[in-house]
């Protein structure tokens, strides 16, 4: 006889101690399997929610278990198994978590609004979850869109808020309308954004705050003007951040030679420094060219 017959077999034994052994054999057969996802006995339902052999619809109805810990096993299973063949002949998992997005646990859910197979009409519902970090995972989602960006950038957490704030792919009209909040967290996180428009930060550039000066004197968005005035700034930091070469700090010195904003005259002072990724930054500032040395 066939293992597979007598794995079959053995499954209809009335010992719980052998269906145990059968849920977590990997040679078990699928629709064996099957049959056990539906059993009382947790400890089983678990072992075939692991089970490597354990179909993927199997594990799509495993996602609805009573259990906390049996759902989150079927559901990274489902979403981190290589198996793209399964994944195309399986109903789609969205539609189910969709059904489920109330009774999930808080955790699930986090792994759920971060996982990029996700699709943005499971990150929509995730993006009214009344846990904001489940909405903050939302917003670095790669597949996030548009609306929901614009939905969350009025969220009334300014946590989340700050993510949206931080997203390089958030629309700059949208950073605009998020500048007006006037929020020192939600302002750092702007002076970084690469596509928070050039009249923002130089509006950022007069901030009180130092560390947020200091953000838009390496943020390549950052217009010439702008970097011109911080050159002048009365904080002897904040116009070392923008053009002296004998900053000690060599983060600093890096991050205003890659600048292609930075101007010319501090650009130039960098050509020489002793450290040499500054120098390779400086050598690849595409307004090298325009320097006389």
């Amino acid at each position: 006889m066939k293992k597979e017959n007598i794995l079959t077999q053995l499954s209809k034994d009335e010992y719980e101690s052998i269906k145990r052994i059968l849920s977590y054999n990997p040679f078990t057969p699928q629709g064996v399997l099957a049959k056990l996802a539906d059993d009382e006995d947790e400890s089983i339902r678990k072992s075939v929610a692991e089970n490597p052999n354990t179909p993927t619809e199997t594990l799509v109805r495993l996602t609805q278990d009573k259990n906390n810990e049996i759902r989150e096993i079927a559901i990274n299973r489902y979403f981190y198994n290589k198996n793209t063949d399964n994944r195309k002949k399986l109903v789609d998992l969205s539609e189910i978590i969709s059904n489920l997005t109330n009774v999930l646990d808080r955790e699930i859910k986090k792994k759920i609004a971060l996982n990029p197979l996700i699709s943005p009409h499971i990150l929509e519902k995730l993006a009214d979850d009344e846990d904001k970090y489940v909405r903050i995972n939302v917003v670095y989602n790669p597949n996030i869109t548009t609306d929901i960006l614009i939905k969350l950038s009025k969220d009334n957490d300014t946590e989340v808020r700050v993510a949206v704030a931080k997203n390089p792919n958030t629309p700059p009209k949208i950073l605009e309308k998020l500048s007006k909040y006037g929020d020192k967290d939600i302002n750092f996180a702007l002076a970084v954004n690469p596509n928070t428009p050039p009249k923002i930060l130089d509006k950022l550039s007069q901030d009180k705050d130092l560390w947020i000066k200091e953000e838009v004197a390496g943020n390549p968005s950052t217009p010439p003007q702008t970097l011109a005035k911080l050159s002048e700034d009365e904080e002897e930091w904040i116009r070392k951040a923008v053009a002296l070469s004998e900053d000690k700090n060599d983060k600093v010195r890096i991050n205003v030679a890659s600048n292609p904003n930075i101007p010319l005259e501090a650009l130039e002072k960098l050509v020489n420094d002793k450290n040499e990724l500054v120098r390779a930054d400086v050598a690849k500032n595409p307004n090298i060219n325009q320097i006389d040395v």
